[in-house]
């Protein structure tokens, strides 16, 4: 199921020189070429055409495969899932390196026709033609439809694969052409995300208060500070040093985190915040003068041992155009350290446990989990939150990655709309999400799961100590042999839609359990290899 043409594996670095990789299939990923645990081959002058699989159509990339892609074409590439083109999935990431490449005239039917990238995988491109453009690491990237001639060369333009080279070079050509991709540098690696304390002043009392427009040191309510991450910052320390927490009181207004848009409200362990009233204590990502695309990146940053009521969170915009790679993740909410690039096994685990009660989420938006983004074994919990009216391409209110343990309870998901999947919610790799009581109405994913989209990607064990055998199925005793798994109890789906599955897609051996829910909407799609574990719902 992995390599329609070639498949590379375990740390072998090939180099394809005027190969044509045309008319592979494979079910599972890469329909022409599939590389994993550490294979970076290296292509020039290669031409990838009319190959199909449900995931990579022409390539994909697994496990720490940076693959280098010079003067080469793909194009009349199909999958059924995404990344017709190329493709960077888990294992926990891939960069490869493309240039003066063409990637254009490909088609998926569920997700991305270019080039997908998962989690942290941080693909870059320069000097190319990208069908549709390319938002990452980048530069030179033409966004056009390319125009080839009878043998696929890009008539345009001067990039991707050329025929009439094909048979024609002298030892030395190929010596200079091995040169040229031997020298060909590694991605930047990204930047850790600094959340570290730091102020060296801590709070007098556990009792902090905050005003947009105080001009105090925050020890009362007539004397409140306007500085609020400098009161999460002193909390802290009066946490560390007394191990007490500290409730932080914030007057209603709109606070935003800073000038640039990498700037956020970075939470610390002992902080309790709460706000006036949800509705206008406002946490905002609107730093800038246009609309959207000056916002914050994200408007706050998770942290264990730090909790969230009564606020709106709104105005984040995780496009990641000129941001670490992280910064395509979680307008609202990024809820791991981000930036460490660690093994999906690696302790202790990188997501947090933010807890929320009485939270909004609304107008943020991110390439993958708009509202909220939570890797690596997080288990935040959302207590009566709302989310409503965030955008993303996957999960556009929320998603849990890598092993998470997130719980829902009499939450609100309305108007949230997904590009591609998972119109309220996206679950992937091992993470076991549960809803209790919670509606999901009018929520629209563009080609999967209206409301919950479910996907496990090959995940190899859970990352937390959170026991799940008792909730989902007694005869999982080894509570690591778990799937990425959506669990709803007495939940209610209403007017969600998609091109498959309104309410529900899971997909990829994934799991679903449903318990007194009424899925109004009267369609799920779960795939054959998925489970349904039980269904005594409406």
């Amino acid at each position: 199921m992995r390599g329609g043409g070639i498949s590379i594996d375990m740390m072998s670095n090939p180099t394809f020189i005027d190969c044509v990789f045309k008319d592979n299939y494979c079910g599972g990923k890469g329909g022409a070429m599939y590389n994993d645990f550490g294979c970076s081959p290296s292509l020039y002058n290669c031409l990838f055409i009319n190959n199909e699989s449900e995931m990579a159509g022409a390539m994909g990339n697994d496990g720490v495969s940076n693959s280098i892609i010079y003067n080469s074409t793909f194009t009349e590439n199909n999958s059924s899932e995404q990344g017709a083109a190329i493709y960077q999935g888990t294992g926990p990431f891939n960069d490869p390196i493309i240039i003066n490449s063409v990637v254009s005239g490909n088609k998926s039917d569920k997700g991305q026709h270019t080039i997908f990238n998962w989690n942290e995988s941080n693909t870059a491109v320069y000097t190319s033609v990208i069908e549709g453009g390319y938002n990452g690491l980048s530069d030179g990237v033409i966004d056009d439809t390319a125009l080839f001639d009878s043998a696929y060369n890009c008539t345009n333009y001067s990039f991707g694969y050329k025929s009439e080279e094909v048979g024609n070079r002298t030892e030395k050509e190929l010596k200079e052409i091995k040169k040229t991709l031997s020298s060909v540098e590694n991605t930047p690696e990204p930047t850790l995300l600094n959340t570290t304390n730091k102020s060296d002043n801590i709070a007098s009392t556990s009792t902090i208060y905050v005003n947009a427009n105080g001009l105090g040191d925050g020890s009362s309510k007539n004397n409140a500070t306007n500085n609020l991450q400098e009161a999460i910052y002193q909390a802290n320390n009066y946490f560390v040093k007394t191990g007490n927490v500290v409730t932080i009181y914030l007057a209603d207004g709109i606070y935003t985190p800073g000038a640039n848009r990498s700037d956020s409200f970075i939470l610390q362990a002992g902080v309790k915040l709460i706000g006036e009233s949800e509705k206008h204590t406002i946490l905002s990502g609107e730093i800038g003068t246009n609309a959207k695309e000056d916002n914050s990146y994200h408007v706050v940053i998770g942290s264990d041992n730090a909790s969230l009521n009564k606020l709106t969170i709104t105005g984040g915009y995780a496009n990641g155009n000129n941001g670490e790679v992280y910064d395509r993740l979680g307008g609202g909410l990024l809820n791991y350290a981000a930036g460490n690039r660690v093994r999906p096994t690696y302790k202790p685990t990188l997501g947090f446990d933010t807890a929320l009660t009485n939270v909004t989420f609304t107008d943020n938006y991110a390439e993958s989990g708009g509202a909220v983004y939570t890797y690596h074994g997080g288990n935040p919990t959302f207590n009566n939150c709302t989310f409503k009216n965030n955008e993303a391409l996957y999960g556009a209110a929320t998603m849990e990655v890598g092993g998470c343990a997130a719980v829902y309870t009499d939450c609100t998901f309305s108007n949230n709309h997904a590009l591609y999947s998972g119109g309220a919610t996206f679950v992937d790799y091992g993470s076991l999400t549960s809803y209790l009581s919670c509606d999901f109405q009018d929520n629209v994913a563009e080609r999967c799961g209206g409301a919950i989209y479910a996907i496990d990607r090959a995940s190899q064990s859970i990352l937390n100590n959170t026991s799940f055998s008792t909730l989902i199925d007694s005869s999982w005793s080894n509570d690591e042999d778990i799937f990425s798994t959506a669990y709803l109890n007495a939940c209610t789906l209403t007017n969600n839609s998609a091109d498959f599955g309104n309410a529900v897609y899971v997909f990829e051996g994934s799991y679903i359990k449903l318990i007194n829910t009424d899925i109004a909407d009267a369609d799920m799609s779960i795939n054959p290899e998925c489970t349904l574990i039980e269904n005594n719902s409406k």
